[in-house]
């Protein structure tokens, strides 16, 4: 079985709840509602690519009277107010790591984003009742392009780094998870379209639902 005696680490933002949309739509919304089109040529950038990046351009092209740091404190604040609309997971998430957790497989929440973020969704969903442990990227000092944040988890549990199964919507963390020896599962996501091929050649296992893998 995939997870036998493994360590199922998961990403939050669009693996375990749809969150990617708040980030992505910002940019369009805001330019919107200052009376400003995004050009065509945009779009897909503003879907695809990280807010960070996004504010830059939107400064620079767009006429944003705002610095691009300033511009990314307005549009965040606008995006936590989103996260705080969500309810519920992803569909099937919950029973599937309910269902890991009746097996006593190790559940961790290892995620690129901020603590802020994670405790927004933990007070609406309840994380504490799915994961074992829940870890920043921050928190651990390492980006899932490093091994040591992955090597960090799997001591813990007296493990190593290949007895990871990483649960994933993002190429670049699956990318990473192929080069140091590790399992992915890569659950579909819209705003990983763009890399879809390349998610699925370098993914152990590609899944629309969480239904789609069962662990029994």
């Amino acid at each position: 079985m995939l997870l036998d005696n493994k360590l199922a680490v998961f990403d939050m933002d669009g693996t375990i709840v749809d969150t990617i949309g708040f980030w992505r739509n910002s940019p369009k919304r805001y330019l919107n509602s200052v009376g400003k089109e995004v050009f065509k040529e945009d779009e897909d950038y503003f879907k695809y690519y990280v807010l960070r990046d996004s504010v830059i351009k939107m400064v620079e092209k767009y006429n944003i009277e705002y610095t691009p740091d300033e511009l990314f404190r307005l549009l965040e604040d606008e995006v936590k107010v989103g996260y705080k609309t969500i309810k519920g997971f992803k569909a099937g998430a919950d029973a599937f790591l309910l269902k890991l957790k009746e097996k006593g497989i190790p559940t961790i929440l290892y995620t690129a984003n901020e603590r802020e973020y994670v405790d927004i969704i933990n007070e609406n969903l309840s994380l504490d009742r799915y994961f074992d442990h829940i870890f920043t990227a921050t928190e651990l000092g390492a980006g899932k392009d490093s091994r040591e944040g992955f090597e960090r988890i799997a001591k813990m549990y007296g493990k190593a780094i290949n007895d990871i199964v990483l649960f994933e919507d993002s190429y670049y963390a699956i990318h990473s998870a192929k080069e140091f020896g590790m399992q992915s599962v890569a659950i579909s996501d819209t705003h990983s379209e763009n890399r879809l091929q390349e998610i699925k050649n370098e993914c152990t296992y590609f899944i629309n639902t969480y239904k789609d893998l069962p662990i029994s």
